[in-house]
């Protein structure tokens, strides 16, 4: 196997126990608590001997794999998975094969070291529930435990997508441990992000929703802190899916100190990234007065506190050069607009309404821009409450907004159901009217 195709693991503080929940440790008793099916399988042909032979071996103490068995073993696991039509023989060596990787994660270090073996476990998530989550379990081992190929890596996290889009929570909590589990291997992470798009939405999702689980909400930050010590995708998750906010609300109320400390660890992840955004997003979102209150507390683990005065150091270093137009840039670069004082104050714009005609209305059609393209109520109606200023101090203003169809657009609002969104929209287009006619 190239080194290409390996994970090597990072010294990641574990979550606790790998892949695991009350709903997994009873499917594995469950099945394993059926009769065995391999002498019936000798019996009508499915399988010969010389595979079932290392399976009944194994039965009798699943804890203890001999280095000299492992060869036999892999193969027989492959040769039992290999029969789609035997949905209880395969349940029933899957169960077997996690209580024995479990016992002895070199086991399932050897299991993906066999091509074949790799192929039957990945082939197995697209299989029913039960067959897949067990399977799931030993393919989450083994990349924890040392080399692993890469489609190996890859079918774990379309698997764990899957999990935590399920509206099943205990599905949400497997599939939040699989990333948190496979994200702590360094060679993993840049897998992750070629696909982030199919799984860091419903990842946030989960941790928005999480607030009454604390031990999946737990789960889910250490996935984002896992995954941010790659400094590329620490520098850019934010930009994407702004994580910022809802780690920061969750510091707000969080009581547990095992929370604190991973969703601390995961904002210091992204202020120290390369780049200045994710400190710009941090004090945008308010995260500075947070932050400083945390910092006040006693905290039973000094790294708690290390981490936070560094942190609040560096966000008030930042902090104490930026202007009210400075933050305002960065929530218009964000395209996530949100209601501010800035927003609001006549003063703001009759002094900044200039720098938006600079560099051919650049600033302007950002603001259509996001106008143009957003869908949320929020983001709309104060894009309309900030072309209602500007046009306002800037008439000549109106007639690039009509070229980008912006206008229309805005008039188009006035029919909205959110009644913020129609009130912001019927005031831009009263001051549309109104300069058109002056």
């Amino acid at each position: 196997m190239s080194t290409e195709t390996q994970a090597e693991t990072e010294q990641v503080p574990s979550p606790g126990v790998v892949f695991s929940n009350a709903y997994l440790d009873e499917l594995v008793a469950n099945v394993r608590a059926r009769p065995s099916p391999y002498s019936q399988l000798v019996g009508s042909g499915s399988l010969p001997s010389a595979s079932v032979d290392p399976l009944k071996l194994l039965e009798q103490n699943p804890s203890v794999v001999a280095e000299e068995d492992v060869e036999l073993l892999a193969s027989a696991i492959t040769a039992a998975l290999g029969l789609p039509t035997k949905t209880d023989a395969v349940q029933y060596t899957l169960a077997l094969t996690v209580e024995a990787v479990t016992a002895n994660a070199s086991f399932a270090t050897s299991l993906l070291g066999k091509a074949d073996t790799v192929s039957a476990l990945t082939a197995a998530l697209v299989a029913e529930e039960a067959t897949a989550v067990l399977a799931a379990k030993v393919l989450v081992i083994g990349i924890c435990s040392g080399p692993a190929p890469s489609s190996a890596i890859v079918a774990v996290f379309d698997y764990a997508g899957k999990l935590v889009a399920s509206e099943d929570v205990n599905c949400q909590d497997l599939g939040a441990q699989a990333f948190g589990a496979v994200g702590a291997v360094r060679v993993a992470r840049p897998l992750f992000w070629k696909s982030h798009e199919s799984y860091v939405p419903s990842l946030l999702a989960v941790l928005r929703g999480a607030k009454g689980n604390l031990q999946l909400q737990y789960y889910t930050l250490f996935a984002f802190w896992a995954l941010t010590f790659d400094r590329s995708i620490a520098a850019a998750i934010n930009a994407k899916y702004d994580l910022v906010t809802p780690v920061l609300e969750v510091l707000k109320t969080a009581i547990k100190e095992k929370i604190i400390r991973v969703s601390i660890s995961t904002i210091q992840h992204l202020v120290s990234a390369p780049g200045k955004a994710n400190v710009d997003a941090i004090l945008l979102a308010g995260g500075l007065p947070v932050l400083q209150g945390l910092a006040l507390r006693k905290w039973t683990d000094e790294d708690i506190s290390t981490s936070l005065q560094a942190i609040v150091a560096e966000l008030e270093e930042h902090n104490a050069y930026m202007s009210t137009f400075d933050f305002y840039l960065v929530e218009l670069n964000s395209g996530r607009l949100k209601w501010g004082t800035a927003h609001k104050e006549l003063d703001f714009w009759k002094r900044n309404a200039d720098l938006f005609r600079e560099d051919n209305w650049k600033l302007l059609k950002q603001l259509g821009t996001i106008i143009s393209a957003s869908t949320d109520p929020t983001v709309l109606a104060v894009a309309c409450n900030d072309v209602t200023y500007l046009v306002t101090e800037q008439p000549a203003a109106l007639k690039v907004l009509e070229g980008m169809g912006v206008k229309a657009k805005i008039m188009e609002l006035m029919a909205n159901s959110d009644n913020e969104l129609k009130y912001q929209a019927l005031k831009a287009t009263q001051v549309f009217v109104a300069k058109t006619f002056a």
